[in-house]
């Protein structure tokens, strides 16, 4: 049972708010000699009273926001009665400015009070306060450990999402346990050595306060989720738990779900590898700013990011990965939470190069590493929308799936780069950059870090908001890198009209780059916020889309779809070689239509990247204006089918080639563009492909001609 307080009204209270007060002409011959008073006098000017400090004859003085209040010594001249229930009808209960009521049921308590006139009359005033009793629910555990069964709990039945909720010391602990089960509760408090779990998958919703005693346990499992509604500040610890798949060279992107979490302790007893946080306006070893440094604080900030590598200790190794459990040890952050963003001065926007050739731009100094704050999943859509004003509309997810080139540095920005460019997880409202089969829809997972990019603009600080409105017992919690694969204000990204390619670049050694453009609703045939995201150049192989003279990994387009639109299409080439442009994957739309490569440099031909992917050579450095995306075959390359019809490919006990030219070598590729087979030095008009095993799988045969002219075959065998 709690106590509740009212506080009556006291009457010829005076209070004085000064918001701001300067001295004029800098205290040069000001005017009024700069004298000011803040006081009070009667009418008769023989009596007066002045604020401490704030008399005409102190020194001149200056202010902001400050406030005095006078509050008469003398015989009050008002009198209060308080009445149970509505109007003055009940019983009286007190007669004092502050009473103090314990109610068991939620009951209206009036106050009258009186004032005596200096001209002798009075005046009587009325006016009621209701104190709200939520029930509470209390755990007994008589029955088993499960939130679930109505029999443990007192009254009966489990609690609902206005129940103030009571965990005490039982002989049974409350478990949430199921698949996706979320628990209630209005408030919940664990006393003194009870234990509340929620085991993994599942969620409990709290509408207000959290409150964990001294020696309490809330321990919240992998893949589980605390979510509240109201902005309370919480009292006492929980454990929250993450797991990551790592190796040993594998950085995870982790935030803190709790607030002043020691960085040093997440993995305790196990030590980890380097710690760091990135900073966006230090300079770098390419001549741009950002890189990575040691975290400049022990306890993580709320909202921000860092990265940890992989432990050396054992069963932690390069070959395989193994679970690395982290525990979040501290108060959960809850409610409105400000992380502070930033951006260098590079306002460049013309195209430049630093110290080690790589390109810069003007967006390559406003990346920031944030991360979720809450011990739940949140809605990257909805953030994405929150913090419009501030930041570019695409989120970056970090998946290191491959192990680093070298061993200095973690990202692959603008200097050195070490890990590869697809092993980041790019989303906005177009769709991820890297998944065919991801859903519309990002949720960030508990303790998950992600890059953002702040708009761009002269060097500035600002700062983006989280709230409890990105969270919900709805939305999934178990998608976390690393992994071992990979209201009115609530805008509703998921069901927008699509309609998307996926374009991958592969060279010799099977390396890959991805690009994602279509048609989405909402966007322009412009540079959309929500819509398109900018190429981070890396300095490795890359494929993206122009809109104008910019690069994009993400682009989307308006609707409706007009088949004779043209997308050009841009690469980087680190090194001269063969490489294969191929479809890594289309929306439904797309599976009845037509995909066209055109190789501006090769005599204008025109591929059917449905049929194929599209070999050609390339040198090294950026190719802006040699391929486009087109949709009809109106000028397809005759030059190309006629070739197509000298050669052909005969499936039998062996896979046979046979052409009216010389074949000088071929290249059989699996369906996912992955080279599996070369025969070189073929010289013959017919090739026998012994070592291509029959396992109805899909094939695609790169042909090379005596004559330089490439054919591609695609066959089942």
């Amino acid at each position: 049972m709690s106590n509740f307080f009212y506080n009556a009204l006291r009457v010829n209270i005076i209070e004085v708010y000064v918001k701001e007060k300067n001295i004029d002409n800098f205290n040069v011959s000001p005017w009024n000699g700069g004298n000011a008073i803040i006081g009070l006098q009667n009418d008769g000017a023989t009596q007066a009273v002045t604020a401490p400090g704030r008399n005409s004859l102190d020194t001149n003085w200056s202010v902001i926001n400050e406030a005095w209040r006078f509050t008469p010594s003398g015989t009050t001249l008002t009198s209060i009665e308080w009445f149970q229930g509505s109007g003055t009808s009940g019983p009286s209960i007190g007669n004092t400015d502050v009473i103090s009521v314990c109610p068991t049921t939620t009951t209206t308590y009036t106050a009258q009070v009186t004032y005596n006139l200096c001209t002798g009359g009075t005046i009587v005033i009325t006016d009621e306060t209701t104190v709200t009793v939520t029930p509470n629910k209390t755990w007994n555990g008589s029955i088993s450990s499960d939130w679930d069964n109505d029999n443990n709990w007192t009254p009966l039945g489990k609690p609902n999402s206005s129940d103030c909720v009571i965990i005490p010391v039982t002989s049974n602990n409350p478990i949430i346990n199921g698949s996706g089960y979320n628990g209630l509760a209005g408030t919940l408090t664990i006393y003194s050595n009870a234990t509340l779990t929620v085991n993994s998958g599942n969620n409990i919703t709290v509408t207000d306060l959290v409150d964990v005693n001294t020696n309490g346990n809330f321990i919240i499992r992998n893949n589980s989720s605390l979510i509240q509604i109201n902005d309370v500040t919480n009292l006492g610890i929980i454990t929250y738990e993450r797991n990551a798949s790592v190796r040993t060279l594998d950085y995870v992107y982790w935030s803190s779900p709790v607030f002043n979490q020691n960085i040093n302790s997440i993995f305790n007893p196990i030590i980890p590898g380097p710690k760091y946080e990135w900073n966006t306006t230090i300079p770098n070893s390419n001549g741009g700013q950002g890189n990575w440094v040691l975290p400049s604080t022990t306890n993580m900030t709320r909202g921000k990011g860092y990265i940890i590598r992989g432990p050396s200790s054992s069963p932690f190794n390069n070959s395989t990965a193994n679970t690395l459990t982290a525990r979040f040890i501290g108060t959960p952050n809850n409610g409105t939470i400000y992380t502070p963003i930033y951006r260098g001065n590079d306002t460049n926007t013309a195209t430049h190069y630093g110290t080690n050739g790589i390109e810069i731009t003007n967006l390559s100094d406003n990346w920031n590493l944030l991360g979720n704050p809450y011990p739940s999943a949140i809605r990257g859509s909805q953030f994405l929308f929150d913090n419009r004003t501030k930041i570019l509309g695409s989120i970056r997810l970090w998946t290191h799936n491959n192990l680093p080139i070298y061993l200095t540095n973690p990202f692959y920005s603008s200097f050195q780069y070490n890990y590869t460019a697809s092993d980041y997880l790019t989303y906005n409202f177009t769709g991820t950059s890297c998944c065919p089969a991801a859903p519309d829809e990002l949720f960030i997972g508990a303790g998950q870090g992600f890059f953002v990019e702040m708009i761009d603009g002269p060097s500035t600080t600002d700062v983006v908001t989280f709230n409890n409105n990105l969270r919900s017992s709805t939305y999934p919690n178990n998608i976390f890198y690393r992994n071992q694969s990979s209201s009115e204000n609530n805008h509703n990204y998921v069901n927008l009209e699509r309609k998307r390619i996926w374009l991958d670049i592969v060279n010799s050694n099977n390396q890959s780059s991805r690009t994602l453009f279509g048609y989405i609703e909402g966007a322009s045939m412009e540079v959309d916020n929500f819509f398109d995201c900018p190429t981070q150049q890396s300095g490795l192989m890359s494929i993206y889309s122009m809109i104008n003279n910019n690069k994009f990994l993400i682009q989307g387009r308006a609707l409706p779809f007009n088949e004779n639109d043209i997308i050009p299409i841009g690469i980087e080439i680190i090194s001269t070689g063969n490489y294969n442009i191929a479809i890594a994957g289309v929306d439904d739309f797309f599976n009845s239509r037509n995909i066209y490569l055109k190789d501006k440099l090769n005599n204008g031909i025109i591929h059917n990247l449905k049929t194929s992917p599209y070999n050609f050579t390339s040198n090294p450095g950026m190719h802006n204006d040699r391929f486009e995306i087109i949709y009809t075959n109106s000028t397809l390359s005759n030059t190309e089918q006629n070739f197509e019809n000298e050669i052909k490919v005969i499936s039998s006990t062996n896979l046979s080639v046979i052409s009216n030219v010389e074949i000088e070598n071929i290249k059989v590729f699996n369906s996912l563009g992955q080279k599996i087979n070369e025969f070189s030095n073929i010289d013959s008009k017919e090739a026998i492909l012994k070592t291509v095993i029959k396992n109805q799988s899909t094939y695609l045969l790169q042909i090379q001609l005596i004559d330089g002219k490439i054919i591609n075959k695609k066959i089942i065998f």
